[in-house]
């Protein structure tokens, strides 16, 4: 139990840090959408696509090999550090000398300037990697929420005030650009993260063969959301792929927070378990339960006043972004029983099957993708075929869960079925509200406070297991410190 603590109470931390930076972020975004036309929106988003895939290789594979290798010093950090800052020079000069061929394809001018410029992304994003892998090993999410919100909010100033200047898309880069690098060096001297430049090639080849797998996996799972927005930027229009981008934004941001914050401490913390299997089991099986409570009705609600949260929340130019959102709501329903199943097998040293799992995911998703173009020629056919894809693989990470796992396909619908019933209900009656003759802002009030309550009583009314847990968890907390306090 007390193992089981540490981890939600990491968990609480790391959600703190991702729940506040993303508020932020979100009232960010917002302000910025109002200022600048979707069109420069969709500027940024296609010159996102190549630094945030090129990025891929520098962050998310050799990081990961850091937290799962059991005693990694700083030898191993620096080893990362140094391959990461070299290699990631290489990519960065690469993008720049196809910066203008890119710019010339798209037929956007300004195009070149800012995959320039926006690139230099991959180098700083390279580093702090090795810093956030650091802080997740840890577990010392405390500080790192205050160099997330600093860095954010300084950033956003600056913005804003570009964009009421009229610089439309360079408010952007700068928010961006601007962002990743005060939460690098904040990160750098608060945490002393002053790794050196070493580099131990057997070190290296310790931890490519799991980084390598990671990596590849990480590549065909945001390949193919790169890949969208490559086909919805040249095919239709950079408008269209604002409202797609937009309209995914919102449960996006909702999920990732809640997601990233998850990773962060489940690898960590699965890792610390691997050899204890009953604690393991366990600890999926609370993980799960927990997220279903918390996602699913925050994903359900969100899809049933779509419309009146665009109206509201932005403006009727952004009304086309909400059957997108409505779509990724869906989608993102089964994203964090996913990562629940694929940061346990990385832990346990599996980086295969979560390898096969985005394979898989990838196929279907192209089948899908091509399928629904041809039918239907609009960007819907886009985020239609990943809640379609995703909605099947969900299946089968049910079933690799039941082998691998020994997570039983019945104990998962045991841990997710109730939360996913009340949502529904919820949901309905968020939806009928909406056609009420009121005030938007007035609707969307009550819409929100009605699915609040009516999901709240619904759950104590059917003694929901993660009700008494939640309470346990800081009951015990309380009683720890207590405990504490005594002893002095």
């Amino acid at each position: 139990m007390k193992n089981q603590n540490k981890g939600f109470i990491a968990l609480i931390w790391a959600s703190s840090d991702k729940f506040f930076t993303n508020v932020i972020a979100l009232i960010i975004s917002i302000i910025l959408a109002r200022l600048i036309d979707p069109s420069e929106f969709g500027i940024l988003a296609t010159a996102s696509i190549f630094t945030i895939l090129l990025s891929l290789f520098v962050e998310p594979g050799m990081t990961s090999a850091l937290i799962q290798k059991k005693n990694s010093d700083k030898l191993d950090f620096s080893t990362i550090q140094t391959f990461n800052l070299f290699f990631g020079i290489i990519l960065y000069f690469a993008l720049f000398f196809l910066s203008n061929p890119i710019s010339s394809w798209f037929k956007m001018p300004i195009l070149s300037l800012v995959i320039k410029i926006l690139g230099l992304q991959i180098v700083i994003g390279g580093i702090n990697s090795v810093q956030v892998a650091y802080v997740q090993k840890n577990m010392m999410f405390k500080k790192y929420l205050i160099c997330s919100i600093v860095s954010i909010t300084f950033s956003a100033v600056i913005a804003i005030f570009m964009a009421f200047k009229g610089y439309g898309v360079w408010a952007l880069v700068t928010y961006n650009l601007l962002k990743q690098f005060l939460i690098t060096v904040l990160t750098f001297f608060i945490f002393k993260c002053r790794f050196g430049f070493k580099f131990s090639k057997e070190r290296f080849r310790e931890m490519f063969p799991f980084a390598s797998k990671i990596l590849f996996s990480k590549f065909i799972d945001q390949g193919y959301v790169e890949f969208t927005q490559l086909i919805t930027s040249k095919e239709f229009s950079t408008t269209d792929l604002a409202y797609y981008n937009k309209g995914k934004s919102f449960p996006e941001l909702i999920m990732l927070s809640i997601n990233n914050a998850l990773s962060s401490v489940m690898f960590p913390y699965f890792s610390e378990l691997q050899d204890d299997k009953e604690s393991f089991s366990s600890s999926i099986r609370n993980f799960i339960q927990l997220t279903s409570y918390i996602c699913i009705p925050m994903m359900i609600g969100l899809c049933a006043c779509a419309k009146n949260f665009i109206l509201v929340i932005l403006n009727e130019k952004w009304v086309d972004s909400v059957p997108f959102l409505q779509l990724y709501c869906v989608y993102y329903l089964f994203i964090p029983f996913s990562n629940v199943v694929q940061q346990s097998l990385k832990a346990l040293g599996n980086s295969i099957i979560p390898l096969f799992i985005q394979i898989f995911k990838f196929v279907i998703s192209i089948v899908s993708l091509i399928v629904l173009l041809l039918l239907l020629k609009s960007p819907i056919a886009i985020a239609l075929s990943v809640a379609i894809s995703y909605s099947i693989a969900f299946i089968v990470e049910s079933i690799i869960a039941s082998k691998f796992l020994d997570y039983k396909i019945r104990s998962i619908f045991i841990d997710m079925g109730p939360s996913l019933i009340a949502s529904c209900l919820m949901g309905l009656g968020v939806y009928l509200i909406g056609f009420l003759n009121l005030n938007l802002i007035v609707k969307l009030l009550i819409q929100v406070i009605f699915g609040i309550i009516f999901y709240l009583v619904f759950s104590v009314k059917f003694k929901f297991p993660q009700i008494n847990y939640i309470k346990n968890m800081f009951f015990n907390k309380k009683e720890e410190k207590n405990e504490d306090v005594n002893h002095s």
